[in-house]
């Protein structure tokens, strides 16, 4: 087979690996999609509550923490299925392994800068909200 004629990946460790290339670089257009949704979950809680709630931490968790966690629930959906529909054969659990591991240390790393200049504040739970959406947005794309 000449290499004009060879396709992108033979194997599947090669389609897995792009596969996986794949998903960490389509993170970053996902976040558009995300931040969509996110604003739309603004604002219906912001319609229902009036902007306040007499429950206390209810406006922290429901206008900080829940959007972040859709935030990351629809990125990680959106770079595992696009993933999957150009490289359908390849491993998926290793894709979403190596696009967890790989964000995931870029949050970690953001976070523990953030502890070490600002200490504990809420944009610290925010990032703990975002991690843990994209870790559930990577693992509920299954066809």
């Amino acid at each position: 087979m000449s290499i004009e004629n060879r396709p992108l990946a033979e194997s599947a460790s090669e389609k897995t690996a792009i596969a996986a290339l794949v998903a960490v670089v389509m993170v970053i257009p996902g976040i558009v999609p995300a931040a969509i949704v996110a604003l739309i979950y603004n604002f219906f809680f912001n319609f229902f509550t009036g902007g306040g709630s007499w429950i206390p931490y209810v406006d922290e968790i429901g206008q900080l923490w829940f959007p972040e966690m859709i935030r990351g629930m629809v990125v990680g959906a959106v770079a595992i299925w696009v993933s999957r529909y150009f490289f359908p054969r390849s491993n998926i659990e290793a894709v979403r392994l190596a696009a967890l591991a790989f964000w995931g240390a870029i949050l970690l790393l953001t976070l523990i800068f953030s502890l070490s200049l600002r200490g504990f504040t809420l944009d610290v739970i925010a990032v703990c909200a975002l991690l843990v959406g994209f870790g559930a947005g990577l693992w509920m794309t299954d066809r």
